[in-house]
């Protein structure tokens, strides 16, 4: 085999490889939305979605996760733009308190919340977005530049692993421990109810996880009664409570998977359409 062979096939696995362990990543939603000049209720708003295609993903890692770049092809930076808009926003709001007048609503959210992106369960992978209900981009723009660092885990290995923790109390800010990290529970606030009785759903914050959950098992007796009584299909990070049983103490096992850190950029330029 000469030389110049051995190039091209180095060349050909070298790109077979790219492509193996690149994730593909597809614009699937742009939304601008102009505020209209007078309308009390009109929103300056831009919203992009991204659907991110990878294998055996388990869930975002938010502090490994950061909007790099976002500007318009006339220059303007709308990361800076937002957040210049956002002080104004609260300049603003403390001016209406002290005369009395209150928002009942904010608009000063970041531009990415890694915590609300979606893992996707009809298809392989997660959707992820950015979105400020604060600026747009310049009229004259045809097009928006975005380069975001993703942080993510995916599924280390098939082995499932199980852990069993007894908590005391789920009304006084509950936390389990896994792997050495404590995490708080999350009240989700949402209920279900069966016969007249209230069932509350706890669960344990993917994105702060250092495991995959894939399932929780009730051994506190009253915890197996909630799922029977309301027959639902509980997400695997979540658990059913009945209302009263919360200030006692209950035992779930933990059944998981062990994850590994993954991160990409997504370095795109994106039509606007208009």
């Amino acid at each position: 085999m000469n030389i110049k062979n051995t190039y091209i096939i180095l060349v050909v696995i070298s790109l077979f490889s790219i492509q193996l362990y690149s994730q593909k990543v597809e614009t699937v939603r742009l939304e601008v939305e102009k505020e209209i000049p007078g309308e009390t209720f009109s929103d300056n708003k831009f919203e992009v979605d991204f659907w991110v295609q990878t294998e055996n993903f388990s869930a975002i890692d938010p502090k490994n996760t950061e909007l790099l770049e976002l500007k318009d092809d006339t220059g303007k930076d709308l990361i800076k733009a937002h957040e210049k808009a956002i002080k104004a926003y609260k300049e603003e709001t403390e001016r209406l308190a002290k005369e009395g007048h209150y928002r009942f609503s904010t608009r000063t959210e970041a531009f990415i919340q890694p915590d609300q992106w979606k893992k996707m369960y009809d298809t392989i992978g997660f959707k992820a977005s950015i979105k400020s209900l604060m600026v747009v981009p310049s009229p004259k723009a045809s097009k928006v530049h975005v380069k975001m660092k993703v942080g993510y885990t995916l599924v280390a290995g098939e082995a499932e692993k199980s852990t069993t923790i007894t908590i005391n109390s789920l009304v006084n800010k509950p936390s389990v421990e896994l792997l050495g990290i404590e995490i708080s529970l999350t009240d989700t606030s949402s209920m279900t109810t069966q016969d007249g009785v209230k069932y509350f759903f706890y669960s344990i914050p993917e994105s702060k996880s250092p495991v995959a959950i894939t399932r929780i098992e009730p051994i506190t007796e009253a915890l197996k009664t909630a799922i029977e009584e309301t027959k639902v299909n509980n997400k695997p990070n979540e658990f059913l409570v009945k209302e009263g049983d919360n200030t006692k103490p209950i035992t779930i096992t933990i059944h998981y998977q062990e994850v590994e850190k993954k991160s990409f950029v997504i370095d795109k330029w994106i039509s606007l359409g208009l």
